[in-house]
């Protein structure tokens, strides 16, 4: 601080007041940021860029106070890559949460799937044949098959082949 022409005191705007050791490492933090932001952009195939791409959310907030630190501190070079981390995480976010207006339009189809597992020691072929055409699946998965259900389920076969 300097003191000005009557003797009061004077804030120098252009320095920080925080520890200069915090400034570089929120800049180190911010280009980490950056690049964990980035790098999975690019499609590469090696699985610490593909988990660094799991974290949009977290990388989003950073970024946001990043850019709050940054435009509180004045440290305007610095503001815009805060301003650019957060826009490319927005970009990559945004769509999960709202999604595109003319999405409505498209028909929704459900796929219906049946799995049962039967145990291989289980008897109850009736019961499973009756929830089949109960429920009228699209797809049928039965786990643990053994030949006696093979020749149990033949009789819904031409419906499932």
């Amino acid at each position: 601080m300097a003191r000005g022409k009557n003797g009061s005191r004077r804030v120098d705007l252009k320095q920080p007041p925080t520890n200069p050791l915090v400034f570089w490492l929120s800049r180190g933090l911010l280009v980490i940021l950056i690049l964990f932001s980035v790098i999975p952009l690019f499609n590469l195939e090696y699985l610490l860029v593909d988990l660094v791409s799991h974290f949009r959310v977290q990388y989003l907030i950073c970024g946001v106070v990043a850019l709050i630190f940054f435009a509180v501190n004045r440290q305007k070079p610095w503001i815009l890559p805060s301003i650019f981390c957060v826009g490319v995480n927005l970009w990559l976010i945004v769509p999960f949460y709202f999604p595109p207006p003319n999405s409505s339009a498209i028909k929704e189809r459900k796929l219906r799937l049946l799995v049962a597992n039967v145990h291989s020691r289980n008897t109850r072929y009736i019961e499973l044949i009756s929830v089949v055409k109960a429920q009228n699946p699209d797809v049928i998965a039965v786990i643990e098959v053994t030949p006696e259900w093979e020749d149990a389920l033949r009789s819904i076969n031409e419906d499932y082949p």
